[in-house]
């Protein structure tokens, strides 16, 4: 192979690096401003860019002598590549990770509001909040507050 296809090879992997880093850093903003919709429509793309940078590093990888012939200053440019595509990598699994801490406590916050809801009830002697008192108070039959109270069907289900 040629010193051209090697060079041609290895810049292909690097074009192919920065896209995927610009995806990446596209899912983080994504999942910083929790743009659920956009990181839905990009996964595809990114999965694509995936595979195909996964797919040129293999070829180079599998020519030692294609690898041994990348001029220094292109192998240069890769490592760099690399580099960043790691540090994107890195910035994409914290906020992934973020997200998911952000989802557990929300789940937790109403699983433990549902349970606080469920013990109280919602009508009944007490309940009638401050309205009803007064009108207790002022002797009015047939009011909020009254003996008289009509049930009313609440659904405990999430």
């Amino acid at each position: 192979m040629s010193n051209r296809s090697s060079t041609g090879l290895v810049s292909e992997i690097v074009l192919a690096t920065s896209r995927l880093i610009s995806a990446l850093e596209g899912e983080v903003e994504a999942l910083r401003r929790g743009d659920i919709a956009s990181l839905e429509r990009t996964r595809g793309e990114k999965a694509r860019l995936i595979r195909s940078y996964e797919a040129k590093l293999q070829a180079l990888q599998a020519q030692p002598t294609l690898r041994a012939s990348v001029a220094p200053a292109i192998q240069a440019d890769l490592a760099d590549a690399t580099r960043r595509l790691q540090a994107a990598i890195d910035r994409n699994v914290a906020q992934l990770r973020a997200a998911a801490e952000a989802n557990r406590r929300l789940v937790e916050a109403l699983a433990k509001a549902a349970a606080e809801a469920n013990e109280r009830p919602s009508y009944g002697p007490g309940r009638l909040g401050p309205a009803a008192a007064l009108a207790a108070r002022a002797g009015r039959p047939g009011r909020a507050g009254s003996a008289h109270y009509t049930p009313v069907s609440v659904s405990r289900q999430l």
